[in-house]
């Protein structure tokens, strides 16, 4: 008996200084509100502009050249309606594009749309629609 009150001690002790150390990290670090709502905001907006009636009925597809002058450009397409990941893949070029995205039509089939920026890298893709 001696044993399990003392267990229950630990315990007791335990939870007390964590949620201390909890009540002393938020007292520091304050809870901006307005972030959060930015945060969530945002989020939505994102779900929102990927649509699609149904798989492979429209893909969505950018690339990012932010980091070329590392040697990277980004190719990247999503199906509007599940969400999965077509194709992603890097390469130094951004003409091979229209390669990853054929890559992407080969593994889960040709797509009904395809929504883009109006990028030269994807001028090969539309010409292949």
């Amino acid at each position: 008996m001696a044993g399990t009150s003392a267990q229950e001690q630990l315990k007791r002790d335990f939870l007390q200084r964590l949620l201390t150390r909890i009540s002393q990290i938020t007292q520091r670090l304050p809870l901006d509100v307005d972030y959060l709502q930015f945060a969530v905001d945002q989020e939505m907006a994102l779900f929102r502009s990927l649509s699609g009636q149904g798989p492979l009925h429209l893909v969505h597809i950018d690339t990012n050249h932010k980091l070329i002058r590392y040697g990277l450009v980004i190719f990247g397409g999503i199906d509007g309606f599940s969400r999965k990941i077509m194709y992603l893949g890097a390469n130094n070029k951004a003409s091979t594009s229209l390669d990853f995205f054929l890559e992407g039509v080969q593994k889960y089939g040709f797509p009904l749309r395809v929504r883009a920026d109006q990028g030269v890298e994807n001028v090969g893709i539309a010409c292949s629609l």
